[in-house]
């Protein structure tokens, strides 16, 4: 999988550089369904590259994702995690930790929408 991905500035005022991604990953990803209710999980690994950034430096490094959901008729849950550690051709060093959060109760009403993320 390849794409390009834009710049984005971090809440701690770190700048994650956007470029050409390169990712290979491998994993799981499990459903189940039962009556009007399914649960899905997966769990993805492997190796990235980010070329042609836009501050001048190539990333080498591994990128871990994980999301799981709950849906029946009244409610649904989303949560996700995202994780990225990376050593630059300049030696550098890139991270970030992403964590999602998404509850709609059984009014459809969302309860939590919140997405939590820390760079180094």
């Amino acid at each position: 999988m390849s794409m390009t991905v834009p710049a984005m500035t971090c809440p701690n005022g770190r700048v994650i550089p956007g470029g050409l991604f390169a990712a290979s990953f491998s994993g799981v990803f499990h459903v189940t369904l039962m009556g009007d209710q399914a649960w899905a999980t997966s769990t993805l690994q492997g190796d990235f590259t980010l070329t042609q950034s836009t501050n001048g430096v190539n990333y080498a490094g591994h990128v871990e994702t994980w999301f799981g959901e709950s849906v029946n008729m009244r409610n649904f849950v989303f949560h996700a995690t995202f994780n990225i550690a990376a050593h630059g051709s300049d030696g550098s060093n890139l991270g970030f930790h992403a964590v999602m959060q998404f509850v709609v109760n059984a009014n459809g009403q969302l309860v939590v929408n919140s997405m939590t993320l820390v760079c180094t």
